[in-house]
């Protein structure tokens, strides 16, 4: 950490929650980037505030989130089909 650099920590509650990774004795940085899930990360803390306890976000209304989702992917689908996308085919 340094002064005036932005600092963001964050923990997992352990290594034995990412199977096959509890038996290694040295976790490489890159496995636990790619094996890591955001149910993983029990704690953040950005900046000395805290933005995740115990696995929930803090501070975060997600009601709102999945409002303004909802809505983005309405706007979007709407602007496909002026554009003449057939959306429904795979």
């Amino acid at each position: 950490m340094e002064i005036g650099r932005r600092t963001v920590l964050g923990g997992m509650a352990s290594a034995s929650a990412l199977p096959g990774l509890a038996a290694a004795t040295a976790i490489r940085w890159r496995t636990l980037v790619l094996r890591v899930q955001p149910a993983d990360v029990k704690w953040v803390f950005v900046d000395g505030a805290e933005r995740k306890r115990a696995g929930k976000l803090v501070g975060v209304d997600l009601a709102q989130v999945r409002r303004q989702v909802t809505s983005s992917h309405a706007d979007l689908m709407g602007l496909m089909r002026q554009a003449g996308a057939d959306i429904r085919r795979g």
